[in-house]
């Protein structure tokens, strides 16, 4: 299921976040940038975050070799 900015999603609070954080959130194998509502969370709370963009994994870089 695709997903796209402005919608929200069920996501539960790593750690403690203050309304307005912006963070990464991984959903069936897609990465988002998701915004913490106004009141922010409370680590291991259940909130509603509010999608604000895709954003793409990093690449791993390619090894150095001598």
């Amino acid at each position: 299921m695709a997903r796209t900015p402005g919608e929200t999603v069920k996501v539960m609070a790593p750690s403690n976040l203050n309304g307005g954080y912006v963070l990464d959130v991984t959903l069936d194998g897609e990465t988002f940038a998701v915004t913490v509502p106004p009141g922010g969370a409370r680590e291991g709370d259940c909130f509603d975050g509010i999608i604000t963009s895709r954003t793409a994994l990093p690449t791993p870089a390619d090894p150095i070799t001598p």
